[in-house]
């Protein structure tokens, strides 16, 4: 028995390597470097597999990491809308808007929110035509002391809730324009808002 031989007789592996490749297994070195790059080989193919399987799965993970929860458009679970009374009034008489907040979530969520009056709720800017944003009415104080209660509204998916404000009282609307406005109200746990439409309104002399 030659030494190469008695090797591959230790070692089955190489037995197979002789029987397959004849004259490699003279040679002990030949043999044990054919199996060396056998094993590199295979785990080549093993760094392959691992990485097609996780070029599959990475996008698919990383779309539903990114992808907002169902039914809820937008940064929040809540819409707003508003709207107003008369799209056009004269000077000095009374303009109401009306505003909707909408769950357009399946779960129900709480707020606390002023009874009623819908300016403490919302942050509303109106700007005329020029664009310059227009500054409150001095009736604004009286309405600001008036809020004093408030209350936990919860909303169900899909039930809304609607509150108004005097847009003659709140704003100083003395100057006939066309007035553009919307409203506002900040989510509780981030900093972003949801904005409502806006809506366009003319004051007549």
């Amino acid at each position: 028995m030659t030494p190469s031989q008695g090797n591959a007789a230790r070692r089955p592996h190489l037995a197979v390597i002789c029987r397959l490749f004849g004259e490699q297994c003279v040679n002990w070195k030949h043999a044990s470097e054919f199996a060396r790059k056998r094993r590199t080989m295979k785990h080549s193919v093993y760094l392959f597999a691992i990485g097609v399987i996780l070029a599959a799965t990475l996008p698919s993970w990383s779309q539903s990491e990114s992808s907002p929860p169902p039914n809820k458009p937008g940064p929040g679970p809540f819409s707003i809308r508003i709207s107003v009374d008369h799209d056009e009034a004269k000077v000095g008489s009374e303009l109401t808007l009306t505003v909707s907040m909408a769950n357009v979530d399946s779960e129900e969520h709480c707020y606390v929110m002023v009874r009623g009056y819908a300016y403490h709720n919302f942050s509303a800017i109106v700007s005329g035509s020029s664009g310059i944003q227009v500054g409150p009415s001095p009736k604004i104080d009286r309405r600001a002391k008036e809020a004093t209660s408030s209350r936990r509204y919860c909303l169900r998916g899909g039930a809304s809730l609607s509150q108004t404000m005097r847009l003659d009282e709140l704003f100083d609307l003395a100057t006939p324009d066309a007035y553009r406005i919307q409203v506002s109200r900040p989510l509780t746990r981030s900093g972003d808002k949801v904005f409502s439409n806006r809506l366009t309104f003319t004051i007549t002399p």
